[in-house]
């Protein structure tokens, strides 16, 4: 990704070929050499999610860059944003300690083994570290429950973990990522247990939803037939366990099962019509789809479920 070249205003006409202005401001030079090969980084890397393996489960990470190219002449050129999914083994569930600290290490080695020359190129720290890495989100995924971290260890923890730090690039890659993400590696008392009926609570729940969703999947609906899709393995659609908010996540310590199940379904086929590869032909308004979907949610409330 190409940044814009940033020319000092002297008054001079714009309109004058290049070679004739006033030379680029050499901080602005800075800024591009270290910013654009992050940024293509960010390009190639940030829109999949990047896996990796830990002894407790997989992380998934995905990067957003929040760099501001007119703030190059200041300290604070912006921030690249990590977003965080841990998905602890179902059959012993545990939360590691280093949920917060790992993905830090692990999208600085990933980008240093794409751009080694951040790490060789002899530039400054003080340049570096005029961008923050930052984890801005985490979120727990065991089988089709989510947890919102903040959920699990309470609103001020994630604050003082998660949301008040902002590392800066500088520091992580010439004195390495240890040292500086190591207080944020949870105490053991501070990361609560899964249920240890966890993965049979979770099993029935979802064996339940997919029985239900498979009894309503067709029917009519004035005067239009109706198939919502089914959910499971081979099957687009999918069901997200949640919180219901009126009820603790935690409690003595322990994370409970959530039991309140929605929907992730692709849009209803009606009258045998795909409502996006077959837009001329959908026999539904944007109206009566939501009015449909009021429907729907009104026969799968009464199992509390969420449709859509």
């Amino acid at each position: 990704m190409k940044l814009m070249n940033i020319i000092e205003d002297d008054g001079q006409d714009q309109n004058l070929p290049q070679d004739q202005n006033q030379p680029v401001d050499p901080q602005i030079e800075t800024y591009n050499e270290i910013t654009e090969p992050i940024l293509e980084f960010i390009k190639e890397s940030g829109w999949r999610i990047n896996q990796f393996q830990h002894s407790d489960g997989i992380f998934e990470l995905s990067y957003h860059q929040r760099l501001t190219p007119e703030q190059y002449k200041t300290d604070d050129w912006g921030a690249i944003h990590i977003g965080v999914y841990f998905k602890p083994n179902i059959d012993n569930p545990i939360i590691p300690l280093n949920i917060v600290s790992e993905p830090y290490k692990l999208f600085l080695n990933q980008l240093l083994n794409a751009v080694p020359k951040l790490e060789k190129g002899g530039i400054a720290r003080v340049e570096f570290n005029r961008i923050k890495i930052k984890v801005t989100d985490v979120h727990v995924k065991l089988g089709s429950a989510l947890y919102g971290m903040y959920e699990l260890i309470g609103t001020p923890l994630f604050n003082q973990k998660v949301r008040g730090v902002a590392l800066p690039l500088g520091d992580m890659i010439i004195d390495g990522p240890e040292g500086i993400t190591n207080e944020l590696i949870f105490d053991e008392t501070e990361i609560p247990k899964f249920d240890p009926n966890f993965k049979r609570v979770h099993d029935r729940i979802i064996k339940r939803v997919t029985t239900i969703v498979r009894a309503y999947q067709k029917g009519k609906w004035k005067g239009h037939t109706y198939d919502i899709g089914q959910v499971g393995y081979r099957h687009h659609g999918t069901v997200l366990l949640m919180s219901k908010y009126s009820e603790p996540v935690v409690k003595d310590g322990i994370i409970q099962p959530f039991t309140k199940a929605h929907l992730q379904l692709p849009s209803a086929i009606i009258d045998g019509y795909s409502r996006w590869s077959d837009k001329e032909q959908y026999p539904l308004s944007d109206d009566e789809y939501k009015e449909f979907g009021n429907y729907m949610n009104k026969i799968f409330a009464k199992f509390n479920i969420t449709y859509n």
